[in-house]
């Protein structure tokens, strides 16, 4: 069990972090989480009255450079959990976080750069909820601090506090979720958008459904997400971000040698003109798509494909404020989940297209010494071009009347060297392209590197 809760673990601790060096909101408006492998727990059989416990420390290691700029900082994040079946039907779990984070260079290169005195720790309350199951599982409902995810997690996927019903059926199965996130440490709420929500922390509720059918090793599934914005507004300048979203998606096996996924998400509600108290009506669309294929070869290769976009306006001059659209309706993308689409740009999912290739393989797969076979190599190129070429991306990059915003590599390397400890490298390599103005036109190099030990 512990094994595979370290590799899930890894890709958390991975896809969470990668956005800490954004020298701007872009990446911070959006939800940092994936789901928590800890919960795969819950579908195993336990005694009544059973008790566990465990951590993992995960010190890291980021490192950006863009042009003759560099930002370099660590992380050290330590959890505790504990777990109990209380009876048959009724599962605690709690998990405590203490970060530690530190920036020790931000400078230009060659210059002495600035005296920075930047450390943060934050202790938070991370995960607490109940679970009662009945009818043999058929009926699940939680309550508490915990996940929220919808679909491919890109409208929603993270924490709040709230309750989540779940209805198992021959037919379909159901479930319906209410959220709110306010009572997030702020420091950690990753619903923020303007900066009311970060001097305060994001007040949302999040309430929806889901329907989901499953035939011959596929489901179809729809569903839907209301985000309500309770935060106090300055009636000079409204930032209140209020959205619907619908979606359908279908995802599955192709052959017992590939899946696959695809979700397309349209998007309504309102949402304030720049610097003023004028309501506009939010109208986006989103789509996100994906293909791993396994390779009975050596070195158990997989080859990957993923195909996204985000809508945007040719007037928007942000994708990570909640009021940066200056006329008409407001057709830019905006979401509370994650996406992820390379190291070195990071992007928002908004007036862009992003085209991505890849391949894995475990190059010692055929040694006899577990050490050496649990190494994994993976590589991925990337390319981005924008929804509207006189719009921008991000928060206000690429602004030329130019769809090629650039080209993107990421290379990762991951060795499980221990049963109980985890070492891993990414490199993301960013390409500008000719969106870009020519002193912006540098190229961008992170990394990110750590472990995960767990006990």
């Amino acid at each position: 069990m512990k094994q595979y809760i370290l590799f899930f673990l890894l890709i958390t601790v991975i896809c969470s972090h990668i956005t800490l060096f954004a020298q701007n909101t872009s990446d911070e408006s959006l939800n940092r989480y994936i789901d928590d492998p800890d919960m795969k727990a819950l579908s195993e059989y336990r005694r009544p009255s059973s008790f566990r416990y465990g951590a993992w420390l995960t010190p890291l290691y980021f490192d950006e450079i863009e042009g003759n700029s560099r930002l370099a900082m660590s992380q050290t994040t330590i959890r505790a959990w504990l777990d109990s079946m209380l009876w048959q039907n009724i599962f605690v779990y709690l998990r405590l976080m203490n970060k530690y984070q530190g920036v020790f260079a931000k400078n230009q290169l060659g210059t002495a750069g600035e005296a920075i005195d930047d450390s943060k720790n934050t202790f938070d309350l991370e995960l607490g909820f109940i679970r009662y199951s009945a009818f043999n599982n058929t009926v699940q409902f939680e309550i508490g601090r915990k996940y929220f995810r919808m679909g491919t997690g890109l409208v929603l996927n993270g924490r709040g506090d709230g309750g989540e019903i779940n209805f198992y059926t021959p037919i379909v199965d159901l479930s319906a979720i209410f959220s709110y996130t306010g009572f997030l440490n702020k420091h950690e709420n990753p619903y923020n958008l303007s900066d009311r929500d970060y001097a305060d922390g994001a007040k949302r509720i999040f309430t929806g459904g889901s329907l989901e059918k499953h035939f011959r090793n596929q489901t179809l599934y729809f569903f839907s997400v209301i985000e309500i914005d309770r935060a106090e507004d300055d009636p000079a300048n409204k930032m209140q971000y209020n959205a619907e979203y619908y979606a359908m998606g279908l995802k599955g096996y192709i052959g017992g040698y590939s899946n696959y996924y695809c979700e397309f998400v349209y998007q309504t509600g309102t949402s304030y003109k720049m610097n003023s108290d004028e309501e506009r009506s939010i109208n986006a669309i989103a789509l996100n798509s994906g293909l791993d294929i396994y390779l009975s070869l050596p070195t158990l290769p997989i080859i990957s494909l993923q195909y996204a976009f985000g809508s945007g306006d040719k007037d928007r001059g942000s994708y990570t404020v909640p009021n940066a659209n200056t006329n008409s309706d407001d057709n830019a993308f905006m979401y509370f989940g994650t996406f992820h689409g390379g190291y070195g740009l990071r992007p928002v999912l908004a007036n862009l297209h992003v085209l991505r290739a890849g391949f894995s393989c475990a190059p010692f797969s055929f040694s006899s010494t577990r050490m050496v076979r649990r190494i994994t190599f993976i590589a991925k190129y990337s390319y981005y071009w924008k929804y509207y070429s006189s719009g921008v991306i991000n928060a206000g990059e690429a602004p030329r009347d130019e769809r090629d915003v650039g080209h993107g590599v990421d290379i990762a390397l991951r060795w499980g060297a221990f049963y109980d400890l985890t070492v891993f490298i990414n490199y993301g390599l960013f390409l500008p392209g000719d969106a870009y103005e020519s002193y912006a036109n540098n190229p961008r190099n992170f990394i990110l590197a750590g472990a995960i030990a767990t006990f």
